[in-house]
């Protein structure tokens, strides 16, 4: 077998592995969730609407490092997979100190359980 073949596909497994275990960060919240999350924190309408644009920044975030790596990947041009879980966790850190901003303390430790909890369900 030809090594590079077998390791871009380790190559490719790695990546998969990495985006499961930060599926939730790259997804966006359905309605449902949204309305059990505003429910949940009880957001007056500005909240609602400045939680949502963050989480949709950081997905935007998420989604163009996982797709420049996969267009370096093709090209032959990278086999790092690391710069994508420290995206993964800048874009999260970055999320979260702008939702500290907006949020109360008692909101932010009912959206931290929040998304905890749908981490361990997905």
């Amino acid at each position: 077998m030809n090594p590079p073949i077998i390791g871009r596909l380790a190559a490719a497994s790695l990546v998969g592995l990495l985006l499961a275990g930060y599926a939730t960060a790259d997804q966006p919240l359905d309605g449902a969730e949204i309305e059990a999350l505003t429910g949940l924190l009880q957001l007056d309408a500005y909240q609602a609407g400045e939680v949502q644009r963050i989480l949709e920044a950081q997905r935007n975030t998420i989604r163009a490092a996982v797709d420049e790596h996969r267009k370096s990947e093709r090209a032959g041009k990278t086999d790092d997979h690391s710069f994508l879980k420290e995206t993964f966790q800048e874009a999260r850190s970055k999320a979260r100190q702008e939702l500290a901003l907006i949020l109360t303390a008692e909101q932010l430790a009912k959206y931290d359980g929040f998304v905890e909890g749908r981490e361990r369900h997905r």
